[in-house]
């Protein structure tokens, strides 16, 4: 039952509709209730990202819910911080792997806990559960 809790989802999205041949420049991993863990399908969405744009700074962003916290907003926030650093450390292992880290590239990750949710979305709908990965910079799109 737990590795069913812990299952999560990746969604892709664009700033502006993706033609053929267009990269996404975001990219928003959705969590499990209380879980900081990549999966391998996210983390093989991650990589397609990565590897799409090798030379563009990213801007990863956690998020949590209240819910998943029992109303404390110290722990919300640790939890998206959580978050974000295990994107982000995933990102990096495969640009290490794949020996493509750019000495240009440079990612900066942070926790909001729940002061972000999405807008028109409850902030404890499961879709603030997320890290969201965007490309930095005014070059970035």
């Amino acid at each position: 039952m737990k590795s069913i809790m812990l299952a999560m989802a990746v969604i892709a999205v664009a700033a502006s509709p993706v033609g053929a041949g267009q990269a996404q420049n975001r990219i928003v991993v959705e969590f499990a209730a209380d879980s900081d863990e990549v999966s391998t399908q996210s983390m093989v969405a991650l990589s397609r990202f990565a590897r799409a744009h090798p030379d563009k700074d990213l801007l990863i962003e956690g998020h949590a819910t209240l819910a998943e916290s029992e109303n404390s907003p110290d722990y919300a926030t640790g939890l998206s911080h959580r978050r974000s650093a295990k994107v982000r450390m995933a990102i990096w292992e495969d640009d290490v792997a794949r020996r493509q880290l750019s000495g240009q590239r440079t990612m900066t990750s942070s926790g909001y806990g729940a002061s972000r949710p999405l807008n028109g979305i409850a902030p404890d709908h499961r879709r603030n559960r997320r890290v969201e990965v965007s490309l930095r910079g005014p070059d970035a799109g």
